[in-house]
């Protein structure tokens, strides 16, 4: 091989050795835009899942005040947003840092939600006429709007939003996301200080997408439960009941036999 062959040789081995470097240094700049996984994550009091990123803060009425994902969320007032968790049966706040976004994760019990069981088993009219009725609490400073929203390929949510007008405060608004699933409502809530418009709903439709319940019930399980609980509290009826009548027999037979020593002392 002569020189201007080794030459040649050596600089085809140089600009593979460059391209080389160079795919090496696209994957490095194409990897971290994707470093930001899904996981799934569980809410075990709901039965169900949901995808959340990997970076997603997650806090509950239990985390303790002092951890600094409080302050990372951007909640000041650590105590307030608590109590307020407990009040709403808060289950789970989601803070996507990417939005901003603040999602709470509500669950509420009912008659009606009860009778419903799961969504699912409503027909489309009377899942309208369902619809329909939660548009009952609206009034001239408040605008109430729900309709369907079938994203998720297993249960069918509704979206409802609320935008209330103040004179003092100005605009509030409400976005939440709902089903009803095992005799529960369960929802996905956001709130806003701004119109309606302002609210960014990506991260809350990505949650509600990716909902998955790890237990559905049927009617026939749930009628069941419902029978063996009305068991559970007659039995417990029956026993206070009957507490009581011992106690109040006892406390009469106590009386007799005091007054009967009184009588013998007074003989």
């Amino acid at each position: 091989m002569n020189n201007d062959q080794k030459e040649k040789h050596q600089m085809k081995k140089t600009s593979l050795f460059s391209v080389f470097l160079a795919v090496l240094c696209m994957i490095s700049l194409v990897l971290p835009t994707i470093d930001v996984s899904a996981a799934t994550f569980s809410v075990n009091d709901l039965d169900l899942e949901v995808s959340i990123n990997e970076d997603t803060i997650t806090l509950t009425k239990d985390t303790p005040s002092t951890d600094s994902s409080w302050t990372d969320a951007g909640i000041v007032d650590i105590s307030k947003q608590k109590n307020e968790m407990k009040n709403m049966n808060v289950s789970m706040l989601f803070f996507d840092k990417a939005t901003g976004s603040k999602v709470q994760l509500m669950s509420k019990d009912s008659e009606e939600s009860r009778e419903i069981l799961n969504l699912s088993l409503l027909s489309e009219e009377e899942r309208q006429k369902f619809y329909e009725s939660l548009k009952n609490n609206g009034d001239d400073t408040t605008q109430i709007s729900v309709e369907p929203y079938n994203n998720n390929s297993e249960v069918p949510f509704f979206r409802y939003t609320i935008s209330a007008r103040d004179i003092e405060s100005g605009p509030k608004s409400e976005v939440l996301y709902g089903t009803i699933m095992n005799g529960r409502l369960i929802s996905f809530d956001m709130y806003s200080s701004g119109d309606i418009d302002t609210i960014d709903e990506s991260y809350i439709q990505s949650l509600v997408d990716s909902t998955h319940f790890t237990y559905v019930m049927s009617k026939e399980e749930y009628d069941q439960l419902q029978r063996e609980t009305k068991l559970q509290l007659i039995k417990i009826a029956v026993i206070i009941v009957a507490a009581i009548i011992i106690f109040i027999v006892v406390q009469i037979q106590k009386k007799k036999q005091k007054k009967a020593r009184i009588q013998l002392k007074t003989e």
